[in-house]
C-alpha cells in the first residue's frame, strides 16, 4: 500500500478524502475531505469542478461547525456536516457510482485520495511519510488495548522509520551509536507483538474426533461457530472465529479430528487440519480424559511439543491412560458441557500469545512494511558494523 506524499507548509498541500464506511453496496456512505473548503467553494463557483452546494445557498467554509446540510453534488441530493474548520463530511448514496462520482470530482481538484477508513488529524507539511503511515495502521486497531500500544507508535516512531529508510538509501552505512544498536535490538525483539496489534493471534484446537473441538470453540466465542455432533468425522473444514482475550485479537480455529481412516474427504479434512496447526502461534491439542490414549495422538503430541495441553470432560471419570501417564506441564482439565475450566483455559491462552509487553517508549514494527524494513536495517548496520552483537 502506498501513501501519498504530503509537501511542506511553503507549497501547501490541496487536502485530501477519503471514504469512511466500509467498502461494498449499502444506504450511506461516508466521505471525509479535509481541505481549505473557502478555496473548494471559490473553485466551484468559477465553475472549475463540481462541489456540495447547501440549499441555504451559504458557502461551505462559512457553515456553522456540525450543522447538518441539505444539498446537492451536481444533480445528486445529499446530506454534508461541516465537523471542523477544514473537515467535510458528505453522507450520500452508499453505492460504488455515487461514491466514485464525488472522489473523481475531488481527483481533478487535486486531492489526495487516502485508503478506505482513514481519518488523520494532521496539519500538512507537519508529518512525515512514515508518521502518517504509522498513524494510518492505528485506523486498523480492533481491540481498544491494541489500539493503545498502535497510538503509542504513531506518537514515537515515526522519525526512527524515516531514518531508517534514509539510511538504506545511503551507500555505505554509517556507524551505530550504542543507543542506536539498543532500539535496534529492542524493535527486532518485539516484531511478533506489534505486528499482532492489527493482526490476530491464531490459535487452532487439535486432537481427536469427538473429544469436544467444536463444543470448546463455540464456548470461547460466546455463539455457536461450529458444527456439535457424536459422529466422528463431522468437522472436515477449518471452522474459524474472532474474538478477543485479555484485549488481544484472536482467531480460533477448530480442525477435523486426527482418526485412522481411508474416507478420502476425511483424509483431506486431517491434512488441511495438520496445516493449520502447523501455522498457528498457538495450538491446544484437546483430550478426552475419559478415553484411552490412541496413535494418532500420541503422533499430535510429539509433533507439537509446545502446545497448550487440555484434558476436556472432566465430568466423567478419567482414563487409567490418563490417570498413569506423566504429563508436563500439568494439562489444564475443564467441561464444556458444565462449563468449567473455562476462565483458566482463557487466561492461559492469552498468557502464551502475549507473556510480557514492551516497556513504555520501546519502538516496533507494526506492519510488514516496517518488520522488512527492521531486517534490511540491521543486515546493513548491525550485521557490517557491529560483528560481535547478536545475530539470530
Amino acid at each position: 500500500m502506498t501513501f501519498p506524499h504530503f509537501e511542506t507548509n511553503a507549497n501547501p498541500h490541496p487536502g485530501w478524502a477519503s471514504v469512511l464506511t466500509p467498502a461494498g453496496r449499502g444506504a450511506v456512505a461516508t466521505i471525509l475531505i479535509h481541505a481549505d473548503l473557502e478555496e473548494l467553494d471559490r473553485r466551484a463557483e468559477q465553475g472549475q469542478f463540481t462541489f456540495f452546494l447547501a440549499r441555504n445557498r451559504i458557502r461551505c467554509g462559512s457553515q456553522e461547525l456540525n450543522r447538518i446540510l441539505f444539498g446537492a453534488w451536481g444533480n445528486e441530493e445529499l446530506v454534508a456536516c461541516r465537523v471542523a474548520e477544514q473537515d467535510l463530511e458528505i453522507h450520500c448514496h452508499g453505492g460504488y457510482a455515487a461514491i466514485h462520482r464525488i472522489l473523481h470530482d475531488l481527483t481533478r481538484l487535486g486531492l489526495e485520495i487516502l485508503p478506505t477508513g482513514t481519518r488523520l488529524p494532521i496539519e500538512f507539511g507537519t508529518c512525515s511519510q512514515a508518521e502518517i503511515e504509522t498513524i494510518h495502521t492505528t485506523t486498523l486497531a480492533r481491540t481498544l488495548k491494541t489500539a493503545e500500544f498502535l497510538w503509542q507508535q504513531a506518537e514515537m516512531a515515526g522519525p526512527f522509520w524515516e531514518r531508517v529508510e534514509r539510511s538504506l538509501a545511503e551507500p555505505q552505512p554509517s556507524p551505530l551509536s550504542p543507543r542506536e544498536l539498543t532500539t535496534l535490538e529492542n524493535a527486532r525483539h518485539w516484531t511478533r507483538f506489534g505486528l499482532h496489534l492489527i493482526t490476530p493471534w491464531n490459535v487452532v484446537i487439535g486432537g481427536m474426533p469427538n473429544v469436544g473441538k467444536s463444543s470448546l470453540i463455540n464456548a470461547l466465542l460466546g455463539y455457536t461457530r461450529a458444527i456439535v455432533h457424536d459422529r466422528p468425522g463431522t468437522t472436515r473444514d477449518v471452522v474459524s472465529g474472532e474474538t478477543a482475550l485479555a484485549g488481544w485479537p484472536v482467531l480460533l480455529s477448530d480442525t477435523a479430528g486426527q482418526r485412522e481412516t481411508d474416507a478420502a474427504l476425511e483424509v483431506a479434512g486431517m491434512q488441511l487440519a495438520m496445516q493449520k496447526l502447523k501455522q498457528a502461534d498457538l495450538q491446544i491439542l484437546l483430550i478426552d480424559q475419559s478415553q484411552p490414549e490412541a496413535p494418532p495422538l500420541r503422533n499430535l503430541l510429539s509433533m507439537f511439543p509446545e502446545a497448550l495441553i487440555v484434558f476436556n470432560k472432566a465430568d466423567l471419570p478419567a482414563h487409567p491412560d490418563w490417570q498413569q501417564a506423566a504429563c508436563a506441564p500439568v494439562p489444564l482439565v475443564i467441561s464444556c458441557k458444565q462449563e468449567t475450566g473455562l476462565d483458566e483455559l482463557l487466561q492461559e491462552i492469552a498468557r502464551r500469545l502475549v507473556p510480557e509487553i514492551p516497556a513504555a517508549g520501546t519502538i516496533y514494527p507494526i506492519n510488514e512494511r516496517q518488520a522488512d524494513l527492521l531486517n534490511q536495517a540491521w543486515d546493513k548496520w548491525a550485521y557490517s558494523t557491529l560483528p560481535h552483537t547478536n545475530q539470530d
